[in-house]
């Protein structure tokens, strides 16, 4: 039973480290807001301040934001996951690696101080979904641990992409 409660604890701390970082979208005079998971919302206005905002305006609103609130709503699957299984999380990891991709397919974010921060996160959340899809089909609850951590790391490289962002307008 203590292996069991292991596990669940660990999948527990992913998904709390995960839902504490959910990608900010832009909102009105260029600051930024954390927005729920999976938002079918239309993409706020941002503030046209300066070029670098604009530039950054442009690539959200051309798909930008559909990959960063497919992200958003990707890091907190294994949160819902957690009650129905280690299959279920291993699936759930699985969408945050995809969601990576997607981001990643979108392209280069117009300003090279957040494309750092975002390329950095990105990374740490496909490495740390790849340890937990790996730990929740082998019932590995080192490895479950082990990618909490490394996602939580990647949570801290977006919030320095977020803050680049804000400073944009």
């Amino acid at each position: 039973m203590c292996r069991v409660k292991g596990r669940v604890l660990a999948v527990t701390v992913l998904a709390a480290a995960v839902a504490a970082c959910a990608p900010s979208t832009p909102a009105a005079h260029g600051t930024f807001v954390t927005s729920p998971p999976a938002s079918t919302s239309a993409s706020p206005a941002v503030s046209a301040a300066t070029p670098a905002a604009s530039a950054f305006a442009k690539w959200y609103d051309d798909g930008g934001k559909q990959a960063w609130d497919r992200l958003a709503s990707a890091l907190v699957g294994p949160v819902k996951a957690v009650l129905s299984g280690l299959p279920a999380v291993g699936r759930a990891c699985a969408k945050i690696a995809a969601a990576v991709q997607a981001v990643q397919a979108k392209g280069h974010v117009p300003d090279a101080t957040v494309q750092r921060w975002l390329s950095d996160a990105l990374a740490l959340f496909r490495d740390g979904a790849r340890e937990c899809e790996v730990g929740a089909d082998t019932d590995n609850a080192k490895l479950l641990r082990d990618s909490v951590a490394v996602i939580d790391a990647g949570s801290a490289d977006l919030t320095k992409a977020t803050a680049a962002i804000a400073k944009l307008g």
